[in-house]
């Protein structure tokens, strides 16, 4: 955050406040007074997170492929995801283990090195997959929590129908 020296300039900053100050402003009390302010609204136009560019309607865009980072991606896309991280899943387990063989037997050995390289290309490809079910995630929470309201106010109903 940037300061200013000056006692009647206000501080600014290029990056978002911290938390503090939005969760400070979302107690109980707040929301049920409804004077907590409303969330932002979804982004509509192009927007850049972390430098990279975004567009909503553009679902490449949310999560791009690994080649679009230079990682070889160990799948084809119409393969079964689930599959594919179990077969991964195995994968980074016997790298691991080999790779602990060659510590144990040679430390200095330039295969170690490679290995190491396999492990984190698995891993980039295991984190990839993990993410493409970030949205059916979401969506299956939003279900939850719309199923628990809903009883909720059945049990509400039921009471005061008592």
């Amino acid at each position: 955050m940037l300061q200013s020296t000056e006692p009647d300039q206000k501080l600014l900053s290029v990056m978002a406040p911290p938390p503090e100050i939005y969760f400070k402003q979302y107690t109980k009390e707040a929301v049920l007074a409804g004077t907590a302010p409303p969330p932002p609204p979804p982004p509509i136009a192009d927007f850049t997170a972390f430098g990279i560019n975004h567009n909503p309607d553009d679902p490449k865009s949310i999560l791009a492929p690994l080649r679009e980072f230079g990682v070889t991606q160990l799948y084809t896309d119409a393969a079964d995801s689930i599959k594919e991280l179990k077969k991964i899943n195995a994968s980074l387990l016997v790298n691991f283990l080999d790779l602990l063989d060659i510590l144990i037997k040679c430390r200095a050995s330039p295969i170690r090195i490679k290995k190491l390289e396999d492990i984190e290309l698995l891993f980039c490809n295991f984190h990839h997959l993990i993410n493409k079910f970030r949205p059916h995630q979401a969506l299956e929470t939003l279900i939850q929590m719309i199923k628990i309201q809903k009883d909720q106010k059945l049990k509400l109903v039921e009471q005061t129908n008592r």
